[in-house]
């Protein structure tokens, strides 16, 4: 039985590269009436092999095992939610959309953090971190505390 690869920790200036920062003007804080909306793009495991194969070059950062790469996505959500006010949320990608948008370009960090911000803009993102009890945020069908949260 071989272990998954332990996540790679995250510098501030990766965390930047890997989030996308927009501010909605539909949401109003408690402080000075602007939120700030961040979400994590992530492919989940139905376009994870379809994103890989239209982008090899997504492996020079990320695992090829989409439970290993939901790992890495956890840890950097942690990283980030460390570092950050407030909770990420996590912006399921398609990779059709980023093809439709951006061409073959689209698996590009940049276009991959512009399409999840357009996914947790418009209502499709996935909020983190679910309480213990509740379904993972990677789909796979256990808790959290016995998946990403463990």
């Amino acid at each position: 039985m071989t272990a998954d690869p332990k996540p790679k920790p995250i510098t501030e200036e990766e965390l930047g590269e890997l989030f996308s920062f927009n501010a909605d003007p539909q949401t109003i804080a408690q402080a000075d009436g602007v939120v700030t909306v961040w979400a994590m793009a992530w492919f989940p495991e139905h376009e994870w092999a379809k994103a890989i194969e239209k982008w090899p070059a997504l492996l020079e950062t990320m695992p090829e095992d989409h439970a290993a790469y939901c790992l890495q996505v956890e840890s950097h959500l942690r990283a980030a939610a460390a570092n950050e006010p407030g909770s990420p949320d996590v912006a399921p990608l398609n990779v059709d959309d980023l093809i439709a948008e951006y061409g073959d370009e689209g698996g590009d960090a940049r276009y991959r953090g512009t399409m999840g911000a357009n996914v947790a803009r418009n209502g499709g993102a996935i909020p983190w971190p679910p309480t213990r009890n509740d379904p993972c945020w990677c789909q796979s069908g256990r808790k959290y505390k016995n998946c990403c949260g463990a």
